[in-house]
């Protein structure tokens, strides 16, 4: 675990993750794996300003509710913390469980990074924590088929439910299935897999998926087959399109 968090660190170093008082963690997970091997969230909070940070940190589950007692952690000026969740937590890791980390502090200079692994080390990846929710976002690889798999998780932090809508395409732009809209209660999560929400996508590994929300959600995709495991936060159509103007 040692190496593991200490990666961790060193990412979250070197990534530059934005600053603010609220932090969204999108996905938790924890599950025995085939094998035996224990699938892990590890997450990292730190603060790399000139004065201590109180952070409160809860982990919420698919209906909103609290999957396990809030905890509150002082950091001290340029003090981080590196934690499995279920360490954390107090959480048992053999149980399959896939919730959300929310982060709220009361200094805008706290950061974080988070990973999902497993024990055996076959796979490691993770992505910057998310600090503000996206109406529009786009999840740029998308696999289904032969053994390939997409998964895409979303977190709604605000106190009122989120209709979110999905729609797949091609990467010509060609509508690839029916749209789906799914409605997320107030600071629950939503999480499938692209053949759940679209039953009827036939095999694709150039297709990308855009979810739209009036108000917003936090997304995160994982994809890959029984041999490797890939992270990525969505992407904001607004930025890349001002980044390929200017």
């Amino acid at each position: 675990m040692k190496t593991r968090m200490g990666f961790l660190l060193f990412l979250l170093a070197s990534k530059g993750a934005l600053a603010q008082n609220s932090l969204v963690f999108p996905l938790e997970r924890s599950q025995v794996l085939e094998g035996g091997n224990l699938l892990f969230t590890g997450i990292a909070v730190a603060n790399p300003s000139g004065r201590d940070a109180e952070v409160k940190l809860r982990l919420l589950g698919p209906e909103g509710k609290e999957l396990a007692p809030s905890q509150t952690k002082v950091l001290r000026a340029f003090q981080q913390l590196a934690v499995t969740a279920d360490t954390l937590f107090n959480t048992d890791p053999t149980q399959k469980n896939r919730g959300w980390i929310s982060a709220e502090s009361n200094n805008s200079g706290v950061t974080g990074f988070f990973l999902v692994g497993d024990t055996g080390q076959t796979f490691l990846d993770g992505a910057d924590v998310s600090y503000r929710p996206l109406r529009t976002q786009v999840f740029p690889e998308v696999r289904n088929g032969a053994g390939a798999f997409t998964e895409f998780y979303f977190a709604n932090p605000s106190a009122t439910a989120r209709d979110l809508t999905l729609q797949v395409f091609s990467a010509s732009g060609e509508v690839l299935a029916p749209q789906k809209t799914i409605n997320i209660p107030p600071q629950a999560n939503y999480w499938a897999r692209i053949n759940e929400i679209f039953p009827s996508l036939g095999d694709v590994r150039d297709a990308y998926v855009k979810a739209t929300c009036h108000n917003g959600t936090v997304g995160f995709e994982l994809f890959g087959n029984s041999e490797a495991l890939a992270g990525l936060n969505t992407l904001d159509p607004t930025l890349v399109q001002n980044n390929f103007s200017s």
